[in-house]
């Protein structure tokens, strides 16, 4: 099962002591492409993905659908990452299997 040990205030602290100093402009930025990481080189490969979810049946019960629901929306959906975190259980169209999302 996987730790959820993990705190991200204490993971930023981590970041934000460590050793790389902070790009304070986008001169600076455009100046260390060869220090450049892309998205796709974190990317989980299809095994480790199916591990994760594997992971959700471990949690209780109500964890265990949360968690999974966070895994399978932004590859599914497609919404921002605070649609997500604010989803209510009122968008969703059990019937036509929809989700409406309001807007503010």
């Amino acid at each position: 099962m996987a730790s959820n040990d993990s705190n991200p205030v204490a993971d930023a602290m981590q970041l934000a002591s460590s050793n790389k100093p902070i790009k304070t402009s986008a001169l600076q930025a455009l100046q260390d492409r060869d220090e450049r990481r892309h998205s796709r080189e974190d990317a989980l490969d299809r095994r480790q993905f199916e591990q994760l979810v594997d992971a959700t049946y471990l949690m209780k019960d109500g964890q265990a659908l949360e968690g999974r629901t966070a895994l399978y929306l932004p590859g599914k959906c497609t919404p921002r990452g605070g649609e997500i975190a604010h989803l209510s259980p009122d968008w969703i169209d059990w019937s036509s299997n929809i989700i409406q999302i309001l807007r503010a």
